[in-house]
């Protein structure tokens, strides 16, 4: 089954400039973002983690994008807008001399144009919280069922990555938002920005690792769990993602075309996850998985959620 279409759908919390919390899409975050105060998810580390979501999508549209949704001339890009190539050396100077120029633009502008949502049109299918093929921040079936000891991950439940309950099945939450009745209980939306969170904040508690992986392999324990953050915040969302997007890196990163997991397939993301641990620019770390997480696309919400992790390789700090 695919369905629930982050980029349609409401699932991301935020505050308005009245002073009220609604869930909204990203299509309708992109589009308004202005008018709306700040995000407002169910704890700030979990805010932190979407940000950086957020942010991998910005960095990946006006890496290729000027502020006008003009593509670059030296960049090439497919029909749905990857680019190809990393820059040329002789293009440098004047990609960054243009990306300067588009984020002065951008804050001119008080807006984000139109060229976003058009990024999402492209891409549209690789939003979807459940699919078989390509489902959001996770794996296929057959990435699990093929590659490890048992044909399954290790079994994780939704009362375990909602910090708002944190519980295991062996230690019992006394104070949660939740009554034991319903701590399994979870919707679309929720699953959404707690599976964001788990990538950024994992832990290892877990024990499945892929088969074919040694024992000096060091597992991730998710980027955000290892550096906290620091971000700066603006007078509403548009200027707090606008004062956090950094399209000209003071490494030498800028060479490097933007790599979000969302481009890639369930099977090249766990090869670069278990293959590569030096990333090289933004949209990826802000995407990098921290385990191969198998949701079954066929969950029904009306009963206990959980869903399957495996082990992926820490990230070179």
């Amino acid at each position: 089954m695919t369905s629930f279409n982050l980029i349609d759908e409401n699932w991301i919390l935020v505050i308005d400039n009245d002073g009220d919390t609604k869930e909204i899409s990203l299509k309708e975050l992109f589009s308004n973002a202005s008018n709306y105060k700040d995000l407002a998810g169910e704890m700030k580390t979990q805010d932190f983690a979407v940000l950086r979501i957020l942010l991998a999508i910005l960095q990946t549209v006006f890496s290729r994008f000027d502020a006008d949704g003009i593509s670059y001339e030296y960049l090439e890009l497919d029909e749905d807008y990857r680019q190809l190539e990393d820059v040329e050396e002789d293009d440098l100077k004047d990609y960054k001399k243009d990306l300067k120029r588009t984020w002065k633009n951008l804050w001119k502008a008080g807006e984000f144009p139109y060229i976003v949502n058009e990024y999402f049109e492209k891409c549209h299918d690789r939003f979807f919280l459940f699919d078989d093929k390509y489902p959001f921040m996770q794996v296929s079936e057959d990435i699990i069922r093929n590659n490890t000891k048992n044909k399954k991950g290790t079994n994780i439940s939704i009362k375990n990555i909602n910090r708002t309950i944190t519980e295991s099945n062996n230690k019992i939450s006394l104070f949660a938002g939740k009554d034991a009745s319903s701590k399994n209980l979870t919707t679309e939306a929720e699953i959404a920005r707690w599976l964001i969170t788990y990538h950024g904040y994992t832990g290892t508690g877990d024990k499945t690792k892929f088969t074919d992986i040694d024992d000096k392999f060091t597992p991730s324990k998710g980027w955000l769990y290892d550096i906290g953050g620091i971000y700066f915040t603006g007078n509403n969302l548009f200027e707090t993602l606008m004062l956090n997007l950094i399209l000209v890196h003071p490494a030498d990163f800028n060479a490097n075309k933007q790599k979000p997991a969302w481009e890639y397939s369930p099977q090249e993301n766990v090869n670069e996850d278990l293959s590569k641990s030096l990333v090289n620019n933004l949209s990826e770390l802000y995407t990098r998985y921290s385990r191969a997480i198998y949701i079954d696309p066929d969950t029904d919400l009306d009963r206990e959620f959980s869903f399957e992790v495996v082990k992926l390789l820490d990230l070179e700090h």
